[in-house]
C-alpha cells in the first residue's frame, strides 16, 4: 500500500492507497521504501517546533500538516504575501514541498492550502509569486468568495460523508451556502451527518469558532531579533542577547511584571532549532541578571551553519514584588541580591541542587522545616519572623541516641555518653516539653480493632498468628515522634553545650518499653 507519494509519483497518476504491486506494474522502475509513521510524526513535530520562528502560537494538524498563527506577527514580514514567501522558499531549501494559504479561519487555510488551483510547486521564480499568493490568501470579510468554487472535501469531511453529499449533488460549497439550513439538513438521513457537515462549514466560514491548542508555550512577552547573514560566532550571539534582554524587560516593566521563567531560541538555516532556559526564585525585570543566566549557557549551542533568527520569551510571569527604598532601613536590596545569588547558583549546578528552607507548622524539631527548589520556593517579602523558643544553630539530620544517667527516672540527666565518649553535665535547663502531634498519632489500641468486630487486623490472615505478628510489628515500629519529649539545655564540663530530649514517659509506656534519650543539636 502506497503510504506517500512525491511529485515525479502524482505525475505518473499514482495515488495515495495503492497496491504496491499495482503501483509497481504501472512503474516498472518504481523505487519503495518502508513507511515509518512514527518518524514523520516526530520530523512534523520538529518542524512545528521550527515554525515557532513566525509565530509561537503553532502546532500540527493531521499527519502531514502545520497551522501557525500569523496575525500578530506578519507585519514582521512587511505582508502576509512575503510571510508565505519566507516560508516557501525556506521549507524548499529543505527539500520540503509545502502548500500554503493563509485565511481568517483555520478550515479556510486549510482548503486554501490543499485545494487552490495554482499550487505553490508549480513555480519557483520570485517575479511570477504575486498573482499565485493573491488566490492563496483570503481577504478579510471574503471566506466565502473564496471558497465558493471549492470542492466539498475542503471542508475536512469523512469520505462517507463526502460521497454522501456527491450523490445528493452538493459538490461545491457553493451549492452548500445557497441552500436554506433547514433544507439541507432534510436532505441527509441522519442528523450527526447533518451537524458535521454544518460545523464543518461554519468552522470554516467564522461561524462558529475553533479551539486549537499550540504545541509552543503561549506568551505575551517576547523579543526576537532576524539577521539577513547567518550568524555564526558566539560574540555575534552575546551581543543579540543583550539586545533581546534589553527589549524584553521594557516589555515587562511597563506592566510591572516580572519573569519567572525565559526560554531562548536559536533557529538555524538548516531548519533545526536549539532552546536553553533559565529561571528565577523571584520575579526580576533586571535586564543584566537576566543576561548573566543565559551567558553563562550560550557556549553549550552549537550554531552549526549559522543562526539566521534569536527570540526570547517569557514562559511564566508574575506581578513585581512592592519594595521600599526609602523612609525607613530595609533589606529589601540584600534580599534581592541574595536572590541574585541564587539564580545563578540553581541554573549553574541544577534545580535539584539548590534549595530553600521553609517553615512548616510543626512544633517537633525535624519537622518544623523543609526542603523546597529554591526556584519553586515562595519567599515573603518585609514579614518578620514569627517569635520562636530557644533553638540551637545545628540540628542533626536524624537524632542520635545517647546513653544518659539521671539521679531519678523522670529527672534531669547528670551525666551521657555519645559515641562511646561519656561527658559529665555541668548544667542542666528545663524540661520543655513538646507533645507528639496526636493526628499523625496511631495509638495502639487502633491496631488490635483494626475496624473489626472480632477484635482482629483487617490485614491479618485466618488463622490468626500471621495477623497477631503483625500487630506486634506496628507496635514496635511505634516511632520516637509518636512520644511526649522532655528536651533539655545541658553544658559539660568543658563548656560545650548540647540540646538533648527523653522519648517518652516511664509511667506512660508499656511495661516492655523505656523511655530513650537523644541527641537532637548543638550551641555555640
Amino acid at each position: 500500500m502506497l503510504f506517500a507519494l512525491n511529485k515525479a509519483a502524482h505525475i505518473l497518476k499514482l495515488y495515495r492507497g495503492q497496491r504496491l504491486t499495482d503501483a509497481r506494474a504501472m512503474v516498472p522502475e518504481l523505487l519503495s521504501a518502508p513507511a515509518q509513521p512514527e518518524e514523520d510524526t516526530r520530523a512534523l513535530k520538529a518542524l512545528a517546533h521550527w515554525c515557532a520562528r513566525y509565530s509561537p502560537f503553532v502546532n500540527k494538524d493531521g499527519e502531514d500538516g502545520l497551522w501557525i498563527e500569523v496575525s500578530t506577527s506578519a507585519h514582521l514580514f512587511g505582508s502576509e504575501e512575503n510571510l508565505l514567501k519566507d516560508i516557501y522558499l525556506r521549507l524548499s531549501g529543505f527539500g520540503i514541498t509545502a502548500r500554503l494559504g493563509i485565511a481568517d479561519t483555520l478550515g479556510a487555510a486549510w482548503a486554501l492550502a490543499r485545494y487552490t488551483v495554482d499550487n505553490s510547486t508549480d513555480y519557483d521564480d520570485l517575479n511570477l509569486h504575486d498573482s499565485v499568493l493573491k488566490k492563496r490568501i483570503a481577504l478579510p470579510g471574503k471566506l466565502l468568495d473564496h471558497l465558493t468554487d471549492f470542492p466539498v472535501s475542503a471542508l475536512r469531511l469523512n469520505d462517507p460523508t463526502i460521497q454522501l453529499l456527491k450523490r445528493l449533488g452538493l459538490r461545491r460549497i457553493g451549492q452548500l451556502t445557497d441552500l436554506p439550513r433547514h433544507a439541507l439538513k432534510r436532505r441527509f438521513p441522519s442528523r450527526d451527518i447533518a451537524d458535521a457537515v454544518l460545523l464543518r462549514l461554519d468552522q470554516a466560514l467564522g461561524r462558529v469558532d475553533e479551539p486549537r491548542e499550540s504545541l509552543v508555550p503561549i506568551t505575551r512577552y517576547m523579543a526576537r531579533i532576524s539577521f539577513t547573514e547567518p550568524l555564526i560566532s558566539t560574540e555575534g550571539v552575546e551581543a543579540a542577547l543583550g539586545s533581546l534582554c534589553h527589549d524584553l524587560c521594557a516589555q515587562l516593566d511597563r506592566n510591572l511584571q516580572g519573569a519567572r521563567q525565559i526560554v531562548f531560541t536559536v533557529y538555524r538555516t538548516d531548519g533545526s532549532s536549539a532552546s536553553i532556559g533559565v529561571g528565577t526564585s523571584i520575579p526580576t525585570n533586571n535586564s543584566g541578571h537576566i543576561f548573566r543566566l543565559l551567558n553563562n549557557k550560550i557556549e553549550n549551542l552549537n550554531a552549526g551553519f549559522g543562526i539566521d533568527l534569536i527570540t526570547l520569551i517569557v514562559k511564566v510571569h508574575e506581578p513585581l514584588r512592592p519594595a521600599q527604598f526609602s523612609f525607613s532601613r530595609s533589606d529589601t536590596k540584600a534580599q534581592e541580591k541574595n536572590c541574585l545569588l541564587v539564580d545563578r547558583l540553581t541554573n549553574r549546578l541544577g534545580k535539584d541542587r539548590v534549595f530553600h528552607l521553609c517553615s512548616k507548622t510543626s512544633h517537633i524539631p525535624e519537622r518544623a522545616q523543609s526542603q523546597i527548589p529554591a526556584l519553586d520556593a515562595i519567599i515573603p517579602w518585609g514579614m518578620p519572623d514569627k517569635p520562636m523558643a530557644r533553638r540551637p544553630i545545628l540540628i542533626l539530620p536524624v537524632p542520635e541516641n545517647i546513653k544518659v544517667i539521671a539521679e531519678v527516672p523522670d529527672g534531669p540527666p547528670k551525666r551521657f555518653t555519645w559515641r562511646r565518649i561519656t561527658r559529665s553535665i555541668s548544667r542542666v535547663e528545663g524540661p520543655e516539653r513538646i507533645s507528639p502531634e496526636w493526628w499523625h498519632t496511631v495509638p495502639d489500641h487502633f491496631y488490635h480493632n483494626s475496624g473489626s468486630h472480632d477484635g482482629k487486623s483487617l490485614n491479618a490472615n485466618n488463622d490468626g498468628i500471621e495477623g497477631e505478628k503483625k500487630r506486634t510489628e506496628r507496635r514496635m515500629k511505634r516511632t520516637r515522634e509518636d512520644l511526649i519529649r522532655d528536651y533539655y539545655f545541658i553544658e559539660d564540663e568543658i563548656g560545650k553545650r548540647y540540646w538533648i530530649y527523653r522519648a517518652g514517659l516511664y509511667h506512660r509506656l508499656p511495661a516492655d518499653m523505656i523511655p530513650q534519650w537523644f541527641l537532637q543539636g548543638f550551641f555555640a
